[in-house]
């Protein structure tokens, strides 16, 4: 009664509790919608109006040209006690909203990348400003300068990491102790509890909080000597403790994030995905109780690759991103070209300073200084580009733009040697320079240069154009031929690759690669052959065949050359020659047959060639004492191939006579009934088709093995082929009984039993039996039908069986008045199976 009444209480509190919420919530709304009804008036009603903020003020046109989020951004500002203009409101990034479910934690791994990318492409509006409005042809790919380190690079904490030795222990820092001598050898796990101290058993209680991670192992073993003499001991840091910090203001992902214990201000920035483009790179500080502690300049690091700022993190510590300071843009001829924040920097020269200072292709005609004058109007300033001591002089402001012009390009006075060479150079020209001063031998060429012409490209200064000439380049190295050079001109030696010439030769015979290869100069029969992988077990050595091509006139003459390797491996190769390595017949052909049952030493046997099938029971020991001659399974990979084949076209001609029975019934089919029919024979036949193209053949070949003195010899003493198999079953005790009959199964074998004996045990056939295609498939692979008996079904069921023997009884097909229209499908289905060796019942 009692929990009823409490229950009661609790929704009552819980109802009073969702009318109060709701009222909240409406006033709220109310209260949005307001602001709404008036912004909307003031801008699209009353355009001519202004918004006055303590002296500030906003036209209408300041906030229609504001992007979604930045008008109450904009109206904080005006209205604000510090002095910050429209124009400095307009270039801060307005606040993300925050997704109060999420606890400000990225917990998945897509998300994360996702974040990362999104942050690297965002154009930020203070980008867009310098981009857009300072009417710049070199500023419009500018970018704020160090925010792509944070979608770059990721906090990933680990407990693997281990700290310095100064690292200071704490609550939840766990130890691995292991102590050995004096009869002692054990390991403790011991985590550092809220008291600071741990209890190691047989040593005590030992206060370790504030304890420097490299003095630990003294401290324990000073402890552990009171009470154990001549111990030996280690520790070890295995798990470190979490440091919950919470990292608020201009970051992507603000709110309480968990770090190792030894993270940095830095890392605590990675884990709230970074600073936005909005927050300060360079006054990010770090509060801990209370008090500023630190604060991080990110440019100590991007341009010092210092982190002597950064600290280490405490728990519960808070790091603070405040919105960006002031900033001023590089343009142009300078390492770094981007928007920096300020801070120490006051003059154009220390804001070069931190661009990386300038590129040689600086100091143009004119350096501009593109600045808003006093927030109102736009100038352009040129500073003197001859001296840089008065950069110094001359003060940055806040949205300042310093454009530094290149140096204009002029053709330098030299002579070029390019291209498939093994070193390019640059010569200064000189008047009576010539191509052979350059072109001095044939070793500055590359493998596979075009030795017969290269190309000299001269600049002709009238016309502005290049255009290349061609010269004899071996006779320049032979002295046959030279010419005067003029100034700008480039020698270009080409290699045969640029102008498509592939000068190929082939390789085939005993070699692991055969196939094409391409030429190289002076290429050695040895070294072509390696490059074919080497020849094979079995190469003709000494009549490796050479065909080569020769021109004659208007007509190819082909002649051979043959050549021994071990005397002419390093026979120089010309360019189309065809390389044939002969091998020897049958050379690495190792044949195998394999003989399983009922022998001695069953296996896989090499054989000889012609070697007999008597050989191979010999070598396998023998027959045992349990082998069943007349059950002997014989199979071949040729008889394979052959039986499959017949299969195949039988299965064709049954395809071809039904196709032609189906459009027959199509073409004729009127009634409803007669439609039904055909489609119940397409379906059936399709069935039938599938269960046919399922069967492949055994490649069995019926043989009459007997015992090895008698077999030896013998017509089926044949000879073996590679992949045949033989086995040699014990003597099986049942005849199987397969189709349609009323019972199939396998029945206990009986001598001198026939056929009608074991029909009657399985029932006797179906009424869907079609007695006319019965037949035997035999243990020795032989096929006994009632055609082969005069067509006596009486003289057929007096036939004896052997042990093994299989009775099939098929189904009579042409029962199903559908199929009675294809012709031969039970004679054709019943060769099917007979030429596979196989018993099948088929299912419609």
């Amino acid at each position: 009664m009692d929990d009823c009444r409490q229950s009661e209480h609790t929704l009552g509190m819980d109802f009073s509790f969702l009318i109060v919420s709701s009222i909240l919530n409406g006033i709220f709304m109310m209260k949005k919608i307001w602001i709404f009804l008036f912004l909307s008036l003031f801008i699209f009603i009353t355009p001519s109006l202004a918004l006055e903020y303590k002296g500030r003020t906003i036209t209408a046109q300041d906030i229609k040209n504001l992007p979604p989020g930045t008008i109450e951004q904009v109206k904080q500002a005006a209205s604000s006690e510090q002095n910050v203009s429209i124009q400095d409101a307009l270039l801060k990034e307005p606040p993300l909203p925050q997704n109060e479910d999420t606890t400000n934690k990225l917990t998945d791994e897509s998300d994360i990348k996702k974040m990362e990318q999104g942050a690297a492409a965002t154009v930020s509006i203070i980008e867009q400003q310098y981009r857009k409005g300072y009417s710049s042809s070199l500023s419009s790919d500018l970018k704020q300068f160090g925010y792509d380190i944070f979608g770059s690079a990721r906090m990933q904490p680990t407990s693997l990491a281990l700290p310095d030795p100064g690292y200071l222990l704490g609550t939840g820092d766990q130890l691995l102790i292991r102590l050995w001598g004096s009869n002692v050898d054990v390991e403790y796990v011991i985590m550092v509890n809220r008291e600071g101290t741990i209890s190691v058993p047989k040593i005590g209680i030992i206060h370790l909080a504030g304890v420097r991670y490299g003095n630990v192992e003294s401290i324990i073993r000073k402890e552990a000597q009171k009470y154990i003499q001549g111990i030996n001991l280690s520790v070890t840091l295995t798990k470190l403790r979490s440091l919950e910090i919470y990292v608020v203001g201009a970051v992507n992902n603000p709110g309480l994030h968990i770090l190792p214990s030894f993270s940095t201000i830095f890392d605590g920035l990675l884990a709230a995905g970074g600073v936005k483009k909005s927050g300060t790179l360079r006054k990010i500080k770090l509060n801990r109780a209370k008090k500023q502690m630190k604060a991080l300049d990110i440019y100590d690091l991007l341009l010092k690759g210092s982190r002597g700022g950064d600290a280490i993190l405490q728990n519960k510590d808070v790091i603070f991103v405040p919105g960006i300071g002031k900033t001023a843009a590089v343009a142009g001829a300078v390492n770094n070209e981007a928007i920096f924040e300020l801070k120490k920097e006051k003059n154009v020269n220390d804001l070069i300073k931190i661009a990386g200072g300038l590129l040689p292709q600086a100091f143009g005609s004119r350096i501009y200084l593109r600045r808003f004058e006093n927030n109102q109007s736009f100038i352009i300033n040129d500073i003197a580009s001859a001296s840089i001591a008065e950069w110094e002089k001359v003060s940055i402001q806040n949205g300042d733009l310093v454009e530094l012009t290149f140096s204009s390009s002029l053709l330098p006075n030299v002579v070029r040697l390019e291209g498939h060479i093994r070193s390019p150079d640059v010569f200064n020209f000189r008047q009576g320079m010539k191509l052979s001063q350059i072109l001095t031998s044939p070793t500055l060429l590359m493998p596979d240069a075009v030795t017969e012409f290269a190309l000299l490209y001269r600049y002709d200064t009238e016309t502005t154009r290049t255009t290349p000439h061609q010269f004899p380049l071996l006779k320049v190295f032979t002295g046959e031929y030279d010419a005067l050079l003029h100034p700008f001109d480039e020698i270009r030696i080409l290699s045969k690759a640029d102008i498509g010439i592939r000068e190929d030769f082939e390789i085939t015979g005993a070699v692991w690669k055969p196939g094409q290869y391409e030429y190289k100069t002076d290429l050695r029969l040895k070294d072509a052959l390696a490059l074919a992988g080497g020849m094979k077990f079995g190469a003709r050595t000494h009549k490796i065949e050479i065909a080569r091509q020769e021109i004659k006139g208007d007509w190819i003459q082909i002649h051979y050359i043959l050549l021994d390797y071990n005397k002419d491996s390093n026979f120089i190769l010309k360019p189309y020659d065809s390389i044939l390595v002969p091998r020897i017949k049958n050379a690495s052909l190792v044949e195998k047959v394999t003989i399983t049952g009922e022998v001695a030493y069953p296996g896989t046997y090499s054989i000889r060639q012609g070697e007999k099938l008597s050989g191979l029971i010999k070598r396998a020991g023998g027959f045992s004492e349990y082998a069943y001659f007349y059950g002997a399974k014989y199979t071949s990979q040729k008889a394979r191939v052959i039986q499959q084949k017949s299969i195949d076209q039988m299965i064709e001609k049954l395809k071809l006579s039904i196709m032609q029975s189906s459009s027959t019934m199509a073409q004729t089919a009127v009634a409803e009934e007669d439609i039904a029919a055909a489609k119940m024979m397409e379906d059936a036949t399709k069935n039938l088709l599938d269960q046919l193209s399922t069967i492949k053949a055994e490649g069995r070949v019926a043989i009459n093995l007997a015992g090895l003195t008698s077999f030896k010899d013998s017509l089926y003493d044949f000879r073996l082929k590679d992949g045949d198999i033989l086995d040699i079953p014990p003597k099986p005790s049942f005849i199987s009984v397969v189709g349609s009959v009323y019972s199939p199964g396998s029945f206990l074998y009986e001598p001198n039993r026939d056929l009608d004996f074991y029909l009657a045990k399985s029932g006797g056939t179906a009424k869907t039996a079609d007695e006319d295609y019965i037949y035997i498939l035999k243990a020795n692979g032989e096929i006994f039908s009632i055609s082969q008996s005069n067509s006596f079904f009486s003289k057929f069921g007096s036939t004896v069986l052997m042990a093994g023997d299989t009775i099939v009884v098929p189904e009579d097909l042409e029962r199903v008045p559908y199929l009675k229209l294809i012709s031969d499908i039970a004679d054709i289905t019943f060769k099917i199976a007979t030429t596979a060796g196989v018993a099948i019942a088929i299912g419609l």
